[in-house]
């Protein structure tokens, strides 16, 4: 394969070359240099996930089904329809199978468990990613994201006529490259750079042969950003349904909105023409790229905004939403920034290489980990008075009329914030009164105000506010930002809660627990991984120096010595020979001297297997013998070592190809005697004989 940077393009890289090799073929074309580090030693290992589904009661289905997944590869996340409980193992891999991020027929699901109180009125799924079983390329080996599991009972889901069910998703075997290069730009004209682009993967050069596995993936990833952008994330979602109709926003920067409205499902291109098309911006001011992540974004849209352009460089300021002469949203969508990255500092992200192998396949934990939320923030209405007022052409008394609930009061255009309160309080009778909050927006409200009503005494929704006012040129205009809820409130017994990376966005509590204790997080926790002191290690003793009690729980998972090995997938009668070798996160020993060993195993099922009936004629001699003398008979009995018979079937390509076609098939016919006896003879009756083939379909 080569790689490409720009217009620049090296030269061919074999699988597996050394570091230095790749980083004299990337310093051979690239304008200033890199650093390449390598890790591996070109042992790979394929993901295995286990979803596991248990219940306290049999289960009955709804009319649609319980649960989906939801799959992130290459930068982008799918998800599947709405699945039932206990669906068939086929079932769940065509779902997998046909996600729009994965190559058809690369995974394989396996599935235990029947429903029965002794599986917890369960099952359990083994979810492999194992690639291509024919030589080719796939995009699901090595280390790929876990599943996620949303919608559980909601939305397009239905929840179980019985039953209470609990969904839990675990890597078993995490998926590791058998060679990892990291590419350092170390130059000092190097600032935010591109990804590296894979091309001629397979076709740089016809001298190569692939001698192990059946598929392989070569793929490029971006661990971290140079020069420290601004990073900031627009949220597009709607948390109840799916977004219907029309709606639209507008973009703000440094005082300067997007000319046209932008509209919800506006792509990754369309977001990014129209904020560089800002003068406080500019060209090539920032990259714009576009997701569907279904709990960071339900119904909805994740657009990360990096800036990449001179004019904005370092820590900037938010961008801002706003929804002035678009269609409006419905009460349950939103329109959101948040910034996940300031510029111009290091940032806050650790990356962990070290890899945990201390799960043992089919070992499940369960409920190991406290469910953790956020307080649900309160939703109470907050409504927008836009004030326009560009002439400056507004008349004495200079008033308009504000009327919610029937009640109408009238105000000044130009109310100071505090003139707001008392007119919402005392003439328009909002219990418990609001907070105003008053600003100047020459874009949005030339010559005029922005007042942002906040009614944080009064539950749910107050209603629409509506306006009357008899300006020349002048113009009152109000939106509803957020529109009040009395669901999910405090009581007595009850805590409303949240996502606990959105405090916004509601939560459900997964399980049958009620009266459960609440505990407010006002310290610290760390989970401690022991990468060298191998084995079961003594609890440590936590130590305060102010005298506040430090708890530590041992045995969260428990260390077990390494002192042996499973081989699998040997091939019986074939001599092997073995090395080991022990690694942790500090290093890698010595290997051990080679061992011999020759596998057995047990004949596989018979196949083809054809029964008919034969009839057996006992032969009758008659042996007569007439003799004085009786001949000494004498037995000689042989004994000799059982040798395994080793068949080797070899494929030869003609002199003047190298590459073979085609399939070739063996097989070892197996010979089952069926017998029949009996006590008295056998006047009738039959007998049926039932083989099942062990091969899947197709195959």
């Amino acid at each position: 394969y080569k790689l490409q940077l720009g217009g620049a393009t090296t030269a061919c890289i074999k699988w597996g070359d050394s570091s230095d090799a790749v980083q004299s073929a990337l310093n051979a074309v690239l304008p200033d240099s890199v650093v390449v580090s390598l890790q591996g030693s070109g042992a790979s290992a394929t993901e295995l996930q286990q979803l596991v589904l248990t219940s306290n009661a049999p289960v009955v289905n709804g009319l649609q089904g319980l649960f989906r997944l939801a799959f992130k590869n290459n930068g982008a996340t799918a998800t599947t329809g709405c699945l039932n409980y206990g669906l068939s193992a086929s079932a769940l891999q065509t779902a997998l199978n046909g996600l729009s991020n994965v190559m058809t027929g690369h995974i394989v699901v396996t599935r235990t468990g029947d429903g029965t109180a002794a599986w917890g009125y369960g099952y359990q799924y083994q979810i492999a990613f194992s690639g291509n079983l024919h030589v080719g390329t796939s995009n699901v080996l090595g280390n790929v994201h876990q599943l996620d599991i949303f919608s559980v009972g909601q939305d397009m889901c239905a929840p179980l006529v019985t039953g209470l069910p609990s969904i839990q998703v675990k890597t078993i075997r995490g998926g590791k490259p058998g060679f990892t290069y990291d590419v350092f730009f170390v130059g000092k004209t190097y600032g935010l750079v591109e990804p590296l682009t894979l091309v001629q993967e397979g076709t740089c050069t016809g001298l190569w042969t692939q001698v192990g596995g059946s598929s392989r993936r070569i793929e490029v990833q971006v661990i971290d950003t140079g020069s420290s952008p601004e990073i900031q994330d627009l949220v597009v979602q709607d948390s109840t349904t799916a977004i219907t109709g029309t709606p639209s926003f507008k973009l703000s920067y440094m005082g300067v909105t997007t000319a046209a409205c932008i509209p919800f499902n506006a792509g990754a291109s369309a977001i990014q023409a129209a904020l560089i098309g800002l003068s406080t911006i500019g060209a090539g001011g920032v990259l714009v790229s576009q997701d569907t992540p279904p709990l960071r974004a339900p119904n909805g849209f994740l657009n990360r905004i990096t800036f990449v352009g001179d004019t904005v460089a370092g820590n900037v300021n938010s961008i801002s939403v706003v929804y002035t002469g678009c269609t409006a949203f419905a009460a349950t969508s939103s329109v959101t920034v948040v910034t996940r990255q300031d510029g111009g500092g290091t940032g806050n992200k650790i990356a962990l290489s070290t890899q945990y192998s201390g799960d043992q396949v089919g070992s499940i934990v369960a409920y190991a980990v406290s469910q953790t939320f956020r307080v649900l923030d309160e939703k109470f209405q907050v409504d927008q008075i836009v004030v326009s007022n560009p002439n400056n052409d507004i008349a004495a008394p200079g008033t308009y009329t504000l009327t919610l609930g029937g009640v109408t009061t009238a105000v000044l255009w130009n109310a100071q914030d505090t003139e707001m309160e008392v007119a919402f309080g005392t003439g328009l009778g909002v219990v418990g009164g609001v907070t105003v909050t008053r600003r100047t927006d020459a874009t949005v409200a030339p010559g005029g105000f922005v007042y942002t009503i906040y009614y944080l005494q009064s539950l749910g929704s107050l209603g629409a506010l509506t306006q009357a006012n008899t300006f020349t040129t002048a113009t009152v205009a109000i939106t509803n930002s957020r529109a009040g809820s009395n669901t999910n409130l405090f009581t007595s017994s009850v805590v409303p809660l949240a996502l606990v990376t959105d405090s916004t966005t509601p939560a459900s509590f997964v399980g049958a627990g009620t009266g459960l204790s609440v505990f407010k997080a006002n310290g610290f926790q760390w989970s401690v991984l022991f990468d060298s002191n191998i084995g079961n290690v003594p609890a440590l003793v936590g130590q305060s120096s102010s005298g506040l009690p430090v708890t530590v729980y041992d045995d969260f998972i428990q260390g077990s010595l390494s002192n042996s090995v499973t081989v699998t997938d040997l091939v019986p009668g074939i001599p092997y020979y073995m090395e080991v070798s022990a690694s942790t996160a500090i290093g890698q020993s010595a290997f051990s001297a080679s061992a011999a060993i020759i596998p057995s195993s047990v004949a596989t099922s018979p196949r083809n297997f054809v029964a008919g009936y034969d009839l057996f004629v006992s032969e009758i001699q008659v042996v007569k013998t007439a003799a004085r003398h009786v001949l000494e008979v004498q037995t000689v009995t042989t004994t000799a070592a059982v040798i395994s018979e080793v068949q080797t079937l070899t494929t030869t390509a003609g002199q003047c190809n190298n590459c073979l076609t085609g399939n070739i098939a063996y097989r070892q016919p197996t010979v089952q005697v069926v017998s029949i006896s009996a006590l008295a003879p056998i006047l009738g009756g039959t007998f049926q004989l039932v083989y099942t083939d062990t091969a899947a379909s197709g195959t």
